[in-house]
């Protein structure tokens, strides 16, 4: 079952990408997430595709794998796309019945469409040079100077590394006990919603079961190693920033630099 877990899978290889520190790269995924979606000049837009494209390369990650990437999400992008053309509003160019495509819904459509593709693969540039440790480590270092408010920053960490963790547990059960509903005689693709949804019961319940027993374990286990809220711990791997950190925020921020300033250099 873990093969199918490709969206978010790390995947290992010596490239410059890989020995950055995980701060650098969640900076850099927010800095460009969010600027993607606030520029509106296509020549500003280009230039963030660009570096995007630019990290693809560097990641040294097969092209094969990116284009997967994108495959859970054709569906989704389909249904942005159509609705874009069919509710915007402009100059009709062709016309069925109510159905109507202006010019103005194809430009909004392409627009919003390449804006999603490049944001999918960003993410899976990220999400493929940087294990969930570690991206869990730099996001609890970013989040720290919450900790002098109150906010215990490493108890959100640790729930989003144990979600992490059960993630491939509870994939790999779950195709277990399908396995085993099926040499029972179960059937998951025939019968009416009524007799799927008690198909799906067969497969829950077990699930659920696993699930409880799994927290409970987790739970007697923490305790008995003395784990209580608030505690200061420490880390088994350390991450520290060096040269390659500070060139790659540096050249972010220059970017960014060039793109608000663009007007001004013309």
């Amino acid at each position: 079952m873990n093969q199918h877990l490709n969206l978010g899978q790390y995947i290992p290889a010596a490239s410059f990408l890989h020995k950055l520190d995980p701060r650098t790269k969640i900076i850099t995924l927010a800095c460009l997430a969010g600027s993607l979606f606030a520029v509106k000049s296509f020549f500003k837009l280009a230039v963030l595709i660009i570096m995007i494209l630019l990290l693809l390369l560097l990641s040294r990650i097969s092209v094969k794998i990116y284009l997967k990437s994108l495959k859970p999400f054709i569906i989704i992008f389909a249904v942005i796309f159509a609705v874009h053309i069919l509710l915007a509003d402009g100059a009709t160019l062709w016309q069925v019945g109510f159905i109507k495509i202006s010019r103005t819904g194809i430009s909004a459509a392409f627009n919003v469409i390449i804006r999603l593709i490049v944001l999918v693969l960003l993410a899976r540039v990220i999400t493929g040079t940087c294990s969930a440790m570690s991206l869990t480590y730099g996001l609890g270092k970013l989040l720290s100077p919450l900790n002098k408010i109150g906010f215990h920053t490493q108890e959100l960490i640790m729930i989003m590394i144990i979600s992490m963790r059960f993630i491939p547990i509870f994939s790999e059960s779950a195709h277990h006990i399908s396995v085993a509903q099926q040499c029972r005689g179960v059937d998951w693709k025939k019968g009416n919603i009524k007799e799927r949804l008690v198909h799906m019961l067969a497969l829950l319940v077990p699930l659920l079961r696993i699930a409880m027993e799994r927290a409970n374990d987790l739970a007697e286990a923490m305790e008995a190693r003395g784990f209580h809220t608030g505690a200061s711990r420490t880390s088994l791997n350390e991450w520290a920033m060096k040269k390659e950190d500070y060139f790659t925020l540096v050249i972010l921020a220059l970017t960014f630099v060039f793109i608000i300033f663009w007007p001004y250099f013309r």
